[in-house]
């Protein structure tokens, strides 16, 4: 039975059974409905199988609507899909004769047997298709069809290492807690449908399948466990946009700040402003991904890096300034008492001053010489110092910029 057939027996089974179907009156519905329904002729507690130890095969496929969520930080997978599943009623069947040419009827899941679905990853409601109202389609050579609906939360274990380049394999692992693999077995078609799916704005579906397994839950008993697998990966775009180049440009302007000349006084102030941010967009981060995680995302090591960076320029920029501060200090106090100490010798000795002016013009201007050797000497030096300081930081910034982006993406 495809899957064309199916969907036209579902949307046929919608119409109310109080109209005709198939020609058939309202009477012969009634009266097959009476009959189906009659419980000393069926129990849905029961298999519907003559032979109770002969298992139940069950057999369909998933059809997946859409990939709701899935949360980086409570690692929940959020999906909305339904179940097409169909098996044999040997205990239900008609002749279509006597009930007007009725081929197929609509009955309640309450009034007919059904697999209790349990999810074993799930985070809310383990038993999604319990206590809601779905119906059945039952056809007259005994084709029991369900078509369970709803939304699934399910846990994921999501292996950030390479976020937001990463790729995650999540499972919705369902089990039949009523009935061990001797008593059901499913055999689910391996291809999931997408014909009703809506992609998702954050992930792109890479791969989706089903996969039956037997899984031993208790007391040694197997089950057959229908698995659903879907392959994700993440669309990479607005995290990028948003955060990694941000961050990047701003670890770039902080790298120019051993450029800005030090009399300036505005390389404290500048370190400072990009650290903040920086520590903005790594808050920014780690509310992006878990708070305990086996695997430390690259991205956080290569932000904690750039901060660490930041931190130490910080610091390196503090000392050059004291320096700098400091023997601008000395030069100006020691041109005080230059100035001071000459003119109390002038106005002691202001004749021999006069006599003996060549000789200390001569002395003064060796003096002057030395000072501005060893001024233009000493800014040099700085300036020296401002130019290593620069290409260690750019040499550190472009090999964690492209380890980042190289890990990444290998990964």
């Amino acid at each position: 039975m495809n899957m064309l057939y199916i969907l036209c027996l579902f949307f046929m089974s919608i119409v109310e059974v109080t109209t005709t179907t198939n020609g058939s009156s309202y009477k012969n519905i009634k009266s097959l409905r009476e009959s189906l329904l009659s419980p000393k002729e069926y129990n849905s507690a029961l298999r519907p199988v003559m032979d109770q130890l002969k298992p139940i095969q069950i057999t369909g496929y998933v059809s997946l609507i859409s990939m709701v969520s899935l949360d980086d930080v409570k690692q929940e997978l959020i999906t909305n899909l339904f179940l097409v599943l169909m098996w044999r009623d040997e205990l239900r069947s008609w002749n279509i004769e006597e009930y007007g040419q009725t081929f197929h009827l609509e009955l309640d899941t309450r009034d007919t047997w059904h697999p209790r679905l349990h999810i074993i990853n799930a985070i809310e409601d383990s038993e999604p298709f319990e206590g809601k109202s779905s119906y059945n389609i039952m056809t007259n050579f005994g084709q029991s069809v369900w078509m369970p609906t709803g939304l699934f939360h399910t846990s994921c274990d999501l292996h950030l290492k390479a976020f937001p380049f990463d790729v995650q394999d999540c499972q919705i692992q369902m089990c039949p807690i009523n009935h061990n693999a001797a008593h059901v077995e499913f055999s689910l078609h391996e291809e999931i449908s997408l014909n009703f799916f809506i992609p998702n704005s954050g992930w792109e579906l890479v791969e989706s399948r089903v996969v039956t397994v037997n899984k031993v839950l208790a007391h040694d008993v197997i089950f057959s466990c229908p698995t659903i697998h879907l392959k994700l990966k993440r669309r990479p775009v607005t995290i990028v946009l948003n955060i990694i180049l941000p961050v990047v440009l701003l670890s770039l302007l902080n790298n120019f700040v051993f450029l800005i000349p030090l009399e300036s006084g505005e390389n404290i102030g500048y370190a400072i402003t990009v650290l903040l941010s920086k520590t903005v967009f790594l808050s920014i981060v780690s509310s992006m991904t878990p708070q305990v995680s086996d695997v430390v995302p690259a991205l956080t090591i290569y932000l904690f890096i750039l901060l660490l960076m930041s931190v130490l320029t910080v610091l390196t920029v503090i000392f050059l300034e004291r320096i700098y501060y400091k023997d601008e200090s000395i030069k100006s106090n020691y041109e005080k008492s230059v100035d001071s100490g000459t003119s109390k010798e002038y106005d002691l000795n202001s004749a021999e001053t006069r006599t003996m002016n060549a000789t200390p013009d001569s002395n003064n201007d060796h003096h002057e010489k030395d000072d501005q050797k060893e001024g233009c000497g000493q800014l040099r030096m700085k300036r020296y110092v401002n130019m290593i300081c620069f290409g260690i930081v750019m040499t550190v910034w472009s090999i964690s910029t492209i380890w980042i982006f190289t890990f990444t993406n290998l990964s």
